[in-house]
């Protein structure tokens, strides 16, 4: 008999936990709903895009050392990490 009031006593306590905590969640998915709304009308942020491009290729470097396509694509590549990661941060 016991177990049965305590049973019926943690299924109350937790339908009130439950009838307590649903505002709250109500609210924070409402907040969440505002915000990617607000988002979403917000005007497009513009890109900038730096002045010279991160491809560039310079011939005579290429020509003049066997070596220089592996440098070229190396530094390329390091121009475009940071771009990138410029990008990601603003």
């Amino acid at each position: 008999m016991a177990k049965s009031m305590r049973s019926k006593r943690e299924k109350r306590l937790r339908a009130i936990r439950r009838e307590i905590v649903e505002p709250y969640y109500d609210k924070k998915e409402a907040a969440k709903l505002a915000a990617q709304e607000a988002a979403l009308a917000a005007p497009k942020l513009q890109v900038s895009v730096p002045s010279t491009t991160t491809m560039e290729v310079s011939t005579s470097s290429i020509n003049n050392n066997p070596m220089g396509i592996i440098s070229l694509v190396y530094r390329n590549f390091n121009k475009l990490k940071l771009i990138l990661h410029s990008a990601i941060i603003s």
